[in-house]
């Protein structure tokens, strides 16, 4: 199968064939494209697809990415349209350009939609920026699917949201340089990513931070940078690190809430997130273990560096402490 590679040839491709080509309910006068953007609407199958104007694309229906699909520099991908980018077992999503993303608050509205399976997943790479342009998710990881996202990818969400960017019932792998940044969900938990169980006899979602890759500039109501919030979920870091994230409630970096959830860290840095109203514990870490009529809660303060690992296994009322830096009912000093 041919691969849906991004060339440097330069299709001859006027302006007069996309407007003949578009349907009467197109009313929308179009910039002459650029010759990258004539190419890469080629590659998207041609003008029954996509459409461009000036340096921007937009699909004209869904498009499944069944091997390689490049977003070439100096590209603007639009998918605020509401169609679809679907990807596959294997598929390889490499952004040079820029990506832009209608929000999803449910799964069938979802535009970057995962199908791959954790034996192929599917990958989100390259030196380009994927913005969310409106509430919602960016992404959305449904149980037994798996996407990497790696290269220097940054992921950038909006101030008013209401979810987190990444929502994973499945399995998210951050590595290389890749970045999840700026999202605000204020009112709700996880600002960066939302760790979750989906449906019945599913695990809870896995996230696994590699590498140079961050989570950071997140503010959420709790869990300003991760939250482990569903049941049996889990958060491997091996790299990377957890920086600059808010939180108005326990667990500026990371809050562990699920039941048998767990956090394990084995390198990487959490650093500089502070907790800044309300209950004001837990700036880098937050455990909250319910134990009715109780709410008994381990936190962590203090920044931890490369050369401190931890590990948090909740099993049932069992939470392992790190260290002597977790205390109870009073703040450990934070750096």
């Amino acid at each position: 199968m041919a691969k849906k590679v991004f060339s440097h040839l330069v299709l001859s491709i006027g302006l007069s064939v996309f407007v003949s080509c578009m349907s009467t309910n197109d009313a929308v006068v179009y910039e002459e494209p650029t010759p990258e953007a004539n190419v890469f609407v080629e590659v998207l199958g041609g003008v029954k697809k996509a459409v461009a104007s000036g340096s921007t694309v937009k699909l004209r229906s869904d498009f499944t990415i069944e091997d390689i699909l490049i977003i070439p520099a100096n590209v603007i991908f639009d998918l605020t349209n509401g169609k679809k980018l679907i990807l596959g077992n294997g598929a390889i999503l490499t952004v040079e350009g820029t990506l832009n993303v209608k929000g999803a608050n449910n799964d069938s509205g979802i535009i970057i939609k995962v199908t791959s399976s954790t034996s192929r997943p599917a990958t989100i790479n390259g030196n380009g920026n994927i913005y969310l342009k409106s509430q919602g998710n960016l992404i959305r990881v449904n149980p037994s699917k798996k996407l990497i996202v790696s290269g220097n990818i940054i992921l950038i969400g909006i101030q008013n949201n209401n979810t987190a960017l990444a929502l994973v019932g499945g399995e998210l792998i951050l590595e290389g340089n890749a970045v999840i940044n700026g999202n605000k969900n204020p009112n709700g938990a996880g600002g960066g990513v939302y760790l979750g169980k989906f449906g019945e006899g599913s695990n809870g979602g896995v996230l696994i931070l590699n590498e140079n890759a961050s989570i950071t500039n997140n503010n959420a109501g709790i869990g300003g940078g991760v939250a482990l919030t569903g049941a049996n979920c889990s958060f491997i870091m091996n790299g990377g690190s957890i920086t600059n994230n808010v939180t108005d409630s326990g667990g500026a970096g990371i809050r562990v809430a699920g039941s048998n959830s767990k956090f394990i860290k084995t390198g990487g840095k959490i650093i500089d997130n502070r907790v800044t109203a309300g209950e004001t514990y837990g700036h880098s870490i937050a455990v909250i273990e319910w134990d009715p009529p109780y709410i008994i809660r381990k936190y962590c303060d203090r920044d931890i560096s490369d050369n401190l690992s931890v590990t948090i296994a909740k099993n049932g009322k069992v939470i392992a402490d790190i260290s002597g830096e977790w205390l109870d009912g009073t703040h450990s000093p934070k750096k």
